[in-house]
């Protein structure tokens, strides 16, 4: 029970630390594909016209800036997910750092998923996750509650696919019934030394390839589908 609590209380000083982040400007930029193809774009929030940010414990600022040139990465194969880590330097330099791409699996949207919170584990009433195994990392979104969504990596798995562990405690039990979507996630790159975080650019790709800095975000997307997630916006669950 102490180690539970301890557990919550740093889960929710980490959001409030996240929020006061975005309060005050501190990284919080909103990363955007940019006009121009293979490129993306800074904007700053609260009226500014130069974003603030701050690398160990010094204050920088970055204009609102369009058609920045993303850094070249390796190309992105066929039917896989993979997670890009923007960053900035103290100079104002953007750097887009490729994750590890993973095979595309996703449960689509289902409504047969429950959560009991003392075991950690996440049960379907179908054979839901015959594709997940164990040391994956999971994105689950859809739940009532915030704690059972976000990103987790799999402990344990049924053999035949009705319910998986995950190594991470912030569950409440809660019956099914909620529209669940759970996919494999790929792992974020390390971030590069004295430089600031500021979104993930999520790709995944269809029947086409895709490689950063060189095909369009989204126009040379084909079937798969692009986004990007600020990092001050995420759920604490999301940042792993």
């Amino acid at each position: 029970m102490e180690s539970k609590l301890k557990n919550a209380i740093q889960d929710q000083q980490l959001r409030d630390m996240i929020r006061g982040m975005k309060c005050y400007g501190l990284g919080s930029f909103t990363i955007a594909e940019g006009t121009s193809d293979a490129t993306i774009k800074t904007t700053s929030g609260n009226g500014l016209t130069a974003t603030p940010y701050v690398i160990d414990g010094c204050y920088y600022t970055k204009a609102t800036t369009d058609n920045v040139t993303a850094t070249a990465c390796d190309e992105q194969a066929v039917s896989t997910r993979c997670r890009y880590l923007i960053s900035i330097n103290k100079g104002g330099t953007i750097t887009t750092t490729k994750g590890t791409e993973v095979t595309s699996v996703t449960t689509g949207s289902i409504t047969t998923v429950a959560v009991d919170a003392p075991t950690r584990r996440y049960t379907s009433t179908a054979a839901s996750f015959t594709s997940f195994q164990a040391k994956m990392m999971v994105n689950i979104t859809g739940f009532t509650y915030d704690g059972n969504n976000g990103i987790f990596r799999i402990s344990a798995v049924d053999t035949a696919g009705y319910w998986f562990e995950v190594e991470e405690g912030r569950q409440v039990t809660e019956a099914s019934g909620d529209s669940v979507t759970i996919l494999r996630e790929s792992e974020l790159p390390d971030l590069p030394i004295a430089q600031c975080p500021c979104a993930i650019l999520i790709i995944t790709t269809g029947t086409t390839t895709f490689t950063v800095g060189t095909d369009d975000i989204t126009g040379d997307i084909g079937t798969g589908s692009a986004s990007f997630v600020q990092v001050t916006e995420m759920p604490t669950g999301l940042i792993q």
